[in-house]
């Protein structure tokens, strides 16, 4: 008798459904908007701290020179909370 076992019809094996790899890559996708979504605020709420300790403490990246231009700064600042409502 032989015990090895006899292949079986490609009917008969088991189907992945395409909706279910769809469905995978869009789960995949709407994770990495996240991720870029929340890693990019988190960004710009660090850079904008830094600026403003920066404005804070009067520092200068070479002293008696300022090389950041403060006023389009500042409305680009303003220009962001007015747009986010406050």
């Amino acid at each position: 008798m032989d015990l090895a076992r006899t292949p079986s019809a490609l009917g008969a094996r088991p189907r992945r459904f395409p909706w279910l790899e769809a469905r995978r890559k869009g789960i995949a996708l709407l994770q990495a908007a996240v991720f870029h979504l929340v890693g990019g605020t988190l960004l710009l709420s660090l850079m904008i701290l830094a600026y403003v300790i920066k404005r804070t403490l009067g520092l200068d990246l070479v002293p008696g020179v300022d090389m950041l231009p403060d006023p389009e700064i500042e409305a680009a600042l303003e220009a962001l909370v007015s747009l986010l409502g406050g």
